[in-house]
């Protein structure tokens, strides 16, 4: 495997590492309800414009892709997270969590598996499925790591102290990445990658289906209903795990 594709792989696995944002935010609900007095309600409704927002851009970033490449698409998704924690730093209002939830919705979408999938997808023909593993296991990295720093800060400090640190550091992380690792192959660089995995070329009418094209395939419509489900029951759990557990007389960073 070229050393190219190799640096490829781990820049999308730190690109991930964003993904991990949203966790940190969840460990900071307590805080955020305590102080400015909501409901859990309230806080939970948040999660509306977000998925709404995170829905259409998955197509989005998609098309972006495409007409203006990975890289650009990687870094303005940065820039909308940390506008993300900045919001939430000074968060006083409904519609300023609204607000960050929305540009957290976007930035995650531009630094998600639609986007890593695409940049993976075009760097390797065999051995495709193994890094796409490796890359997208950045996630989770990021939720562990995020939300143990978020909770440690706001213990020793204060939670908008901590939501602005962890956005700032986050990013200033992953920056690096995003610029100099995460990017589409080159002719050259396509070509040697498959000649060093002993891959042929594909078939020119095999590169891609069309939105059509695809509808028509039952690939497609298992791989819905398995996001759905997944997306179903996940992240309504995830936005009252913290708060149920802390209920339970847990310490966030357990």
């Amino acid at each position: 495997m070229p050393a190219r594709a190799v640096l490829v792989v781990l820049g999308c696995l730190v690109c991930q590492f964003g993904a991990g944002f949203f966790y940190a935010t969840r460990a900071l609900s307590p805080d955020l309800i305590e102080e400015l007095g909501w409901t859990r309600a309230m806080w939970s409704s948040a999660m509306t414009p977000m998925l709404l927002v995170s829905s259409v851009a998955q197509a989005v970033v998609g098309t972006a892709c495409v007409r203006f490449g990975v890289r650009a698409v990687v870094l303005a998704s940065l820039a909308c997270l940390l506008a993300s924690f900045v919001v939430l730093s000074g968060t006083f209002e409904l519609w300023h969590l609204y607000l960050a939830v929305v540009l957290l919705a976007a930035g995650n979408a531009g630094i998600g598996d639609v986007v890593i999938g695409a940049v993976i997808t075009r760097w390797f023909d065999r051995g495709r499925s193994v890094a796409l593993g490796i890359a997208l296991i950045g996630s989770n990295l990021g939720g562990v790591v995020f939300v143990h720093a978020i909770a440690a800060l706001s213990a020793s400090g204060s939670w908008r102290g901590a939501a602005l640190a962890i956005g700032i550091g986050g990013v200033a992380v992953i920056l690096p990445f995003a610029i100099f690792a995460v990017r589409d192959p080159r002719p050259g660089e396509l070509a040697a990658a498959r000649t060093a995995n002993q891959t042929p070329a594909p078939r020119s009418d095999a590169t891609s289906l069309s939105l059509a094209a695809a509808t028509r395939t039952p690939a497609f419509w298992i791989l819905l209903y398995v996001l759905f489900c997944y997306a179903f029951s996940q992240l309504g759990m995830i936005d009252h795990l913290m708060l149920y557990w802390t209920d339970l007389g847990h310490s966030r960073t357990e």
